[in-house]
């Protein structure tokens, strides 16, 4: 019933292809030793954020190991900026941060964009600093 869905790739890029049903196997390999290493429900497992096509099985496994990634790009620079990363995500509290500090640069998930376009709080805010959502 699944082998057509498993046959399909995962991920093709110009030098390999994987299928899904490696692709779980990768990433629910990489999960046990991000647990071995100690990894909690909760935490927060930061990478580099290269141009990889193994990057999506970090940010499967590291799910299926109850923790979220903070993707850290060494080659975005921003004079004078701060990185900040939150224990959770609040939409109300990310809209009056943007105002109050005039905060130019952010990086979400779809899901974080999603609370923040949905948020009454991010519709009354002055959000007109922003220049890049990435």
């Amino acid at each position: 019933m699944f082998e057509p869905f498993l046959a399909n790739p995962l991920v093709a890029s110009s030098d390999s292809r994987r299928v899904r049903s490696r692709g779980a196997g990768r990433v629910a390999r990489l999960a046990a030793v991000l647990r071995g290493l100690g990894v909690q429900p909760e935490d927060r497992v930061a990478t580099l954020s290269a141009d990889s096509d193994t990057y999506h099985e970090l940010m499967l496994a590291a799910r299926w190991a109850g923790a979220a990634v903070v993707p850290v790009n060494t080659r975005w620079a921003v004079s004078g900026g701060t990185h900040v990363f939150p224990s959770r995500f609040d939409a109300a509290a990310m809209a009056r941060a943007v105002e109050r500090r005039r905060v130019t640069d952010v990086v979400l998930v779809p899901t974080m964009l999603q609370m923040l376009v949905d948020s009454p709080e991010a519709a009354r805010a002055d959000m007109s600093s922003l220049r890049r959502v990435l």
